[in-house]
């Protein structure tokens, strides 16, 4: 196995599904259903990561990684978006504190 994927794969929930226990949900068979593909899910925010595609793999299979390479660079990449994400909950999370502490100090002052 990859050294990359193994230190990777400590930052992931990672399952494997047999045929008989995949979802039903279409979202998970945009493109068809074939083995063995890779999905990526936001478990914080409850969302498959369905933009994770293989980067330059084969249109028809979007979620058939053929390289080790290809699958270390989507697992930095749905990393990046998730960081990406909380930063922006911890902005608007700031923004909407300041707000209501601006708020209560002009009440505060009437």
């Amino acid at each position: 196995a990859s050294s990359s994927i193994e230190e990777l794969a400590k930052r992931f929930v990672m399952i494997n599904v047999e045929d008989q226990e995949e979802p039903t949900d279409a979202a998970w068979h945009a493109d068809g259903s074939y083995i063995p593909r890779i999905f990526f899910y936001d478990g914080e925010h409850g969302q498959l990561m369905s933009d994770m595609e293989c980067e330059g793999g084969n249109p028809k299979y979007k979620f058939f990684y053929s390289s080790e390479e290809a699958i270390v660079k989507s697992m930095r990449k749905a990393l990046a978006v998730v960081e990406r994400r909380r930063e922006q909950e911890e902005e608007m999370e700031n923004l909407l504190n300041v707000k209501e502490n601006s708020d209560a100090a002009g009440k505060q002052e009437l």
